[in-house]
């Protein structure tokens, strides 16, 4: 479908209701890796008119996380 990477501190202000733009078409469930490890959950949406992830859940233990502004 497609992958975005990003490094640990970009991450850090991602909560539910942050979007992704990932500039592809389709519809799945997402989950979102840093390291390999699942540290959130999300939907497909569109963005401007491109595919993105809407969080719905963080996974990543011991991270609370906080809505994106």
């Amino acid at each position: 479908m497609g992958r975005l990477t990003f490094a640990r501190r970009d991450v850090v202000g991602l909560g539910p209701g942050a979007v992704l733009a990932l500039g592809r078409a389709g519809a799945a469930p997402v989950v979102l890796r840093v390291g390999g490890e699942v540290w959130a959950e999300g939907e497909l949406c569109e963005v401007e008119g491109e595919l993105g992830v809407r969080v719905t859940a963080m996974r990543r233990p011991g991270f609370a996380g906080r809505a994106a502004r």
